[in-house]
Protein backbone atom coordinates (compact mmCIF):
# COMPACT_ATOMS: atom_id res chain seq x y z
CA UNK A 1 0.00 0.00 0.00
CA UNK A 2 0.97 3.86 -0.41
CA UNK A 3 -0.09 7.04 0.67
CA UNK A 4 -1.09 9.31 -2.49
CA UNK A 5 -0.89 13.03 -2.23
CA UNK A 6 -3.22 14.42 -4.94
CA UNK A 7 -6.34 16.52 -5.11
CA UNK A 8 -9.09 15.58 -7.94
CA UNK A 9 -10.52 18.61 -9.95
CA UNK A 10 -13.72 18.14 -11.38
CA UNK A 11 -16.27 20.67 -13.24
CA UNK A 12 -20.01 20.24 -14.48
CA UNK A 13 -19.71 21.31 -17.91
CA UNK A 14 -22.28 24.19 -18.57
CA UNK A 15 -26.24 23.09 -18.70
CA UNK A 16 -24.91 19.91 -16.60
CA UNK A 17 -25.06 19.40 -12.58
CA UNK A 18 -25.68 22.56 -11.00
CA UNK A 19 -23.60 24.60 -13.82
CA UNK A 20 -26.15 27.04 -15.75
CA UNK A 21 -25.88 28.04 -19.49
CA UNK A 22 -26.25 25.81 -22.24
CA UNK A 23 -23.25 24.06 -24.83
CA UNK A 24 -24.04 24.98 -28.00
CA UNK A 25 -21.50 23.79 -29.54
CA UNK A 26 -18.77 21.00 -28.87
CA UNK A 27 -16.17 24.70 -28.78
CA UNK A 28 -18.05 25.42 -25.60
CA UNK A 29 -16.87 22.04 -23.62
CA UNK A 30 -13.54 22.92 -24.70
CA UNK A 31 -13.53 26.03 -23.00
CA UNK A 32 -15.05 24.90 -20.03
CA UNK A 33 -12.74 22.34 -19.83
CA UNK A 34 -9.69 24.41 -20.66
CA UNK A 35 -11.12 27.35 -17.94
CA UNK A 36 -10.38 23.73 -15.68
CA UNK A 37 -7.18 23.71 -16.51
CA UNK A 38 -6.10 27.27 -16.20
CA UNK A 39 -7.80 28.01 -13.38
CA UNK A 40 -5.51 24.72 -11.59
CA UNK A 41 -2.70 26.19 -13.24
CA UNK A 42 -2.88 29.68 -12.79
CA UNK A 43 -5.08 29.99 -9.38
CA UNK A 44 -3.95 27.43 -7.80
CA UNK A 45 -0.55 27.58 -8.60
CA UNK A 46 0.69 24.44 -9.97
CA UNK A 47 3.03 22.70 -12.37
CA UNK A 48 1.95 21.42 -15.40
CA UNK A 49 4.41 19.13 -14.71
CA UNK A 50 2.12 17.71 -11.56
CA UNK A 51 -1.03 17.98 -13.22
CA UNK A 52 -2.94 15.29 -15.15
CA UNK A 53 -6.06 15.20 -17.53
CA UNK A 54 -8.30 12.05 -16.80
CA UNK A 55 -11.57 11.90 -18.91
CA UNK A 56 -14.03 9.10 -19.65
CA UNK A 57 -16.07 8.84 -21.92
CA UNK A 58 -16.92 12.30 -23.87
CA UNK A 59 -15.02 13.65 -20.89
CA UNK A 60 -12.09 11.97 -22.45
CA UNK A 61 -12.38 13.56 -25.95
CA UNK A 62 -12.80 17.07 -24.93
CA UNK A 63 -9.53 16.40 -22.43
CA UNK A 64 -7.95 15.62 -25.56
CA UNK A 65 -8.86 19.15 -26.97
CA UNK A 66 -8.03 21.08 -23.88
CA UNK A 67 -4.26 19.44 -23.84
CA UNK A 68 -3.37 19.74 -27.85
CA UNK A 69 -4.22 23.76 -26.44
CA UNK A 70 -1.08 23.42 -24.41
CA UNK A 71 1.26 21.37 -27.06
CA UNK A 72 4.45 22.78 -24.69
CA UNK A 73 2.81 21.41 -21.38
CA UNK A 74 4.44 17.69 -20.50
CA UNK A 75 0.59 16.65 -19.05
CA UNK A 76 -0.09 13.12 -18.66
CA UNK A 77 -3.67 12.31 -20.42
CA UNK A 78 -5.62 9.26 -19.41
CA UNK A 79 -8.55 8.04 -21.88
CA UNK A 80 -11.04 5.62 -20.66
CA UNK A 81 -13.60 4.03 -22.54
CA UNK A 82 -13.96 6.32 -25.26
CA UNK A 83 -14.31 7.30 -28.91
CA UNK A 84 -12.19 8.57 -32.03
CA UNK A 85 -14.83 10.54 -33.34
CA UNK A 86 -18.41 11.46 -32.40
CA UNK A 87 -19.80 10.81 -36.15
CA UNK A 88 -18.06 8.21 -36.34
CA UNK A 89 -19.97 6.60 -33.55
CA UNK A 90 -23.59 8.06 -34.42
CA UNK A 91 -22.82 5.87 -37.74
CA UNK A 92 -22.37 2.44 -35.81
CA UNK A 93 -24.63 2.77 -33.27
CA UNK A 94 -27.59 3.81 -35.92
CA UNK A 95 -26.18 2.60 -39.31
CA UNK A 96 -29.68 3.43 -40.90
CA UNK A 97 -29.53 6.93 -39.55
CA UNK A 98 -25.85 7.01 -38.70
CA UNK A 99 -25.06 9.24 -42.09
CA UNK A 100 -27.81 11.42 -41.04
CA UNK A 101 -26.97 12.09 -37.31
CA UNK A 102 -23.32 12.57 -38.66
CA UNK A 103 -24.39 15.38 -40.69
CA UNK A 104 -26.47 17.35 -38.26
CA UNK A 105 -23.34 16.57 -35.78
CA UNK A 106 -21.04 18.33 -38.05
CA UNK A 107 -23.43 21.22 -39.19
CA UNK A 108 -24.17 21.97 -35.55
CA UNK A 109 -20.39 22.20 -34.75
CA UNK A 110 -20.65 19.22 -32.71
CA UNK A 111 -17.85 17.20 -34.04
CA UNK A 112 -15.13 16.00 -31.66
CA UNK A 113 -12.31 14.12 -33.65
CA UNK A 114 -9.98 12.51 -31.16
CA UNK A 115 -8.36 10.69 -33.76
CA UNK A 116 -7.61 13.69 -35.64
CA UNK A 117 -5.62 15.38 -32.56
CA UNK A 118 -4.02 12.39 -31.46
CA UNK A 119 -0.26 12.76 -32.76
CA UNK A 120 -0.31 16.07 -31.61
CA UNK A 121 -0.55 15.13 -28.42
CA UNK A 122 2.18 15.68 -26.50
CA UNK A 123 3.34 13.72 -23.24
CA UNK A 124 2.42 10.42 -22.09
CA UNK A 125 -0.94 8.68 -22.80
CA UNK A 126 -2.90 6.01 -21.37
CA UNK A 127 -6.00 4.42 -23.41
CA UNK A 128 -8.35 2.38 -21.46
CA UNK A 129 -10.94 0.62 -23.13
CA UNK A 130 -13.30 -2.71 -23.40
CA UNK A 131 -14.07 -4.14 -26.12
CA UNK A 132 -18.09 -5.40 -25.23
CA UNK A 133 -18.75 -1.40 -24.08
CA UNK A 134 -22.59 -1.52 -25.65
CA UNK A 135 -22.62 2.26 -25.53
CA UNK A 136 -19.35 3.35 -27.88
CA UNK A 137 -18.79 -0.30 -29.69
CA UNK A 138 -15.29 -0.92 -30.04
CA UNK A 139 -15.13 0.07 -34.01
CA UNK A 140 -15.47 3.60 -32.58
CA UNK A 141 -13.65 2.90 -29.76
CA UNK A 142 -10.24 5.62 -30.09
CA UNK A 143 -7.97 2.34 -29.49
CA UNK A 144 -9.48 0.47 -32.63
CA UNK A 145 -8.17 3.65 -34.43
CA UNK A 146 -4.67 3.68 -32.65
CA UNK A 147 -4.34 -0.32 -33.93
CA UNK A 148 -3.25 1.02 -37.39
CA UNK A 149 -1.59 3.93 -35.98
CA UNK A 150 1.81 5.38 -34.05
CA UNK A 151 1.40 4.11 -30.74
CA UNK A 152 4.54 6.51 -29.60
CA UNK A 153 4.24 7.30 -25.75
CA UNK A 154 0.51 5.49 -25.45
CA UNK A 155 0.34 3.11 -23.71
CA UNK A 156 -3.10 0.44 -23.27
CA UNK A 157 -5.32 -1.46 -21.06
CA UNK A 158 -7.93 -3.84 -21.79
CA UNK A 159 -10.35 -3.96 -19.35
CA UNK A 160 -11.74 -7.37 -18.51
CA UNK A 161 -14.53 -7.67 -15.66
CA UNK A 162 -13.93 -10.31 -12.63
CA UNK A 163 -17.04 -11.90 -12.85
CA UNK A 164 -19.42 -11.75 -16.17
CA UNK A 165 -21.94 -9.20 -16.32
CA UNK A 166 -25.78 -9.24 -17.41
CA UNK A 167 -25.53 -6.17 -19.28
CA UNK A 168 -23.33 -5.08 -21.89
CA UNK A 169 -24.18 -1.50 -21.49
CA UNK A 170 -22.58 -1.94 -17.58
CA UNK A 171 -18.92 -1.96 -19.56
CA UNK A 172 -19.49 1.70 -20.17
CA UNK A 173 -19.40 3.01 -16.76
CA UNK A 174 -18.66 -0.14 -14.16
CA UNK A 175 -15.65 1.46 -12.02
CA UNK A 176 -12.59 -0.05 -12.68
CA UNK A 177 -12.12 -1.73 -9.51
CA UNK A 178 -14.45 -4.12 -11.10
CA UNK A 179 -11.74 -5.10 -13.94
CA UNK A 180 -8.18 -6.06 -14.19
CA UNK A 181 -5.74 -6.15 -17.15
CA UNK A 182 -6.24 -8.66 -19.66
CA UNK A 183 -2.64 -8.70 -20.40
CA UNK A 184 -0.93 -8.13 -17.47
CA UNK A 185 -3.97 -9.63 -15.33
CA UNK A 186 -3.24 -6.55 -12.55
CA UNK A 187 -5.87 -4.88 -11.17
CA UNK A 188 -7.17 -2.15 -13.73
CA UNK A 189 -6.99 0.71 -10.58
CA UNK A 190 -3.82 -0.38 -10.23
CA UNK A 191 -2.38 0.28 -13.68
CA UNK A 192 -3.66 3.43 -13.66
CA UNK A 193 -1.68 4.66 -10.33
CA UNK A 194 1.30 2.98 -11.74
CA UNK A 195 0.70 5.34 -15.29
CA UNK A 196 -0.47 8.39 -13.13
CA UNK A 197 2.21 8.43 -10.06
CA UNK A 198 5.04 6.24 -11.63
CA UNK A 199 4.94 3.68 -8.78
CA UNK A 200 6.49 0.07 -11.50
CA UNK A 201 9.54 2.82 -12.59
CA UNK A 202 12.66 2.81 -10.39
CA UNK A 203 13.52 5.88 -8.36
CA UNK A 204 16.31 6.66 -6.40
CA UNK A 205 15.92 7.43 -2.94
CA UNK A 206 16.08 11.27 -4.15
CA UNK A 207 13.32 10.85 -6.48
CA UNK A 208 11.14 9.11 -4.18
CA UNK A 209 11.62 12.20 -1.70
CA UNK A 210 10.50 14.91 -3.47
CA UNK A 211 7.87 12.77 -5.25
CA UNK A 212 6.08 11.63 -1.87
CA UNK A 213 6.27 15.53 -0.53
CA UNK A 214 4.93 16.92 -3.61
CA UNK A 215 1.19 16.63 -4.95
CA UNK A 216 -0.58 16.00 -8.17
CA UNK A 217 -3.58 17.66 -9.61
CA UNK A 218 -5.70 15.62 -11.35
CA UNK A 219 -8.54 17.12 -13.83
CA UNK A 220 -11.02 15.18 -14.34
CA UNK A 221 -13.66 15.22 -17.11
Amino acid sequence: ERNIVANLVTIDYRGCGESSGRARKAADLILDGDTLYQYVRTCLQNDPARIVFYGHSLGASVAAFVKSLSPNQPIKYVNERSFASITQLFSLRYPRMGGVFSWIMRSLDWELDVSDQWSSLPGEKLVLFQKNDAIIPYRASIHYFLQAKSRKRTSYVELTPYTSLSSAAFHHSLPLKNYIDKHTSLCAEKRVLDFLFDFSSEKTAKEESRSSAGEKSLLNG
